[in-house]
């Protein structure tokens, strides 16, 4: 069976997560968007083993069906993750000069956002950089070609569909969510019932559980279409902690 590869696109909280090792799951909702219109009105039959098709039939219409392919993939196959990155060079000049591969080799490298956590790479301070054209700017995720990934060849491990709130407590920490604590680690058990809040700024209030904090970071990714409150059918996808990876 050939093995495929598929790109899945990563907010920095959660590439930071993955490198900190404590992250295995992603929930993702691509190719149910149909059903999801009426979540309540389908029943999951399963993922066929030779097809690796997803069925559903119509509660209300048993004779309708519908049947989807994990967007990113079955058990074996790999992904690669997209970040927020940029391409720098190490040149000062405003347009790079480096032509040989070796000029290019020396003096061009990537940026990560989840690395550095500035709104402009390349340390440069807002106040310089704010609507200078020379000063370098973040590259969205979705545009992200597979050379610039610095996560690639990640074996899935198992592919699950489930509705949104079937998710455990245990399932929310394996997805990132992390204690509501920025000091050295452990979080100190003063703080251990503290998740972090993804909807909140600096000073927000933190959320009490880590399915609460996985619900902000839900909402605040797809709370325009398919919200928490909808409990929308999701692919859950399982690969292996980044620890495991090296």
């Amino acid at each position: 069976m050939t093995v495929k590869t598929y790109g899945v696109m990563f907010k920095a909280e959660m590439i930071r997560a993955y490198i900190k090792g404590i992250k295995n799951q992603t929930r993702r909702l691509k190719g149910l968007e149909k059903i999801n219109r009426d979540p309540d009105g389908w029943k999951f039959e399963g993922i066929l083993p030779v097809s690796n098709v997803a069925m559903f039939t119509n509660i209300k219409k048993p004779l309708l069906h519908y049947s989807v392919r994990p967007p990113y993939g079955m058990k074996d196959d790999t992904l690669w993750f997209k970040e927020t990155y940029a391409p720098m060079c190490k040149i000062a000049d405003p347009v790079c000069w480096c032509e040989t591969e070796e000029e290019i080799k020396e003096n061009h490298y990537v940026e990560y956002r989840a690395d550095t956590g500035n709104l402009y790479p390349g340390d440069w301070p807002e106040e310089e950089a704010k609507g200078n054209d020379e000063a370098p700017k973040w590259c969205s995720s979705m545009f992200m070609s597979q050379k610039y990934s610095r996560f690639t060849d990640i074996q899935i491990l198992k592919v699950r569909v489930e509705r949104l709130h079937d998710i455990k407590e245990q399932d929310a920490i394996l997805e990132g969510i992390q204690h509501n604590w920025m000091g050295p680690e452990p979080c100190p058990p003063e703080h251990a019932d503290e998740w972090m809040n993804y909807l909140a700024d600096e000073d927000g209030f933190p959320c009490f559980s880590a399915i609460d904090g996985y619900r902000s970071l839900w909402d605040s990714i797809n709370g325009r279409t398919f919200p928490w409150k909808t409990n929308p059918w999701v692919f859950v996808y399982e690969f292996p902690k980044h620890k495991e990876q090296s």
